[in-house]
């Protein structure tokens, strides 16, 4: 069952939790056009972005995101974003000049976060 999807190239990215992995399909015919298996060194697949080469894979159960080479899966980073998660949902989007990040866990302290990054994930750009 997919869980969130995202943009890879000219695709989509949908994430799927069991098995966890992130499949790219065409947003017009439905096909799946790659397959990347994450294996169990993701806690909790979140959502997905492309950036640059690599796609960026949110762990809500980490709190990080896994920097995945799609033609290298099992050899991937871990990035920490400005913020750190609060819950399960973490989801992403790519700009020219940023990451931004939300985060709807921040709802049991009232207040759901939108924040930008830098792609280095750590220089906090606004919310």
């Amino acid at each position: 069952m997919a869980f969130n999807i995202g943009w890879w190239g000219d695709a989509l990215g949908v994430t799927q939790k069991e098995p966890e992995r992130v499949l790219k399909v065409d947003p017009e015919t439905g096909q799946i056009q790659e397959e990347v298996r994450l294996g169990e060194r993701v806690g909790d697949v979140a959502d997905v972005v492309q950036v640059k080469d690599k796609l960026w894979v949110a762990d809500g159960w980490q709190c990080v995101v896994h920097v995945v080479d799609p033609d290298r899966p099992e050899g991937r980073g871990l990035r920490i974003l400005a913020v750190p998660c609060q819950d399960w949902s973490v989801d992403l989007t790519m700009t020219n000049d940023g990451i931004w990040q939300f985060d709807a866990g921040w709802f049991d302290m009232g207040m759901p976060i939108l924040v930008k990054s830098e792609l280095d994930g750590k220089s906090f750009l606004e919310w």
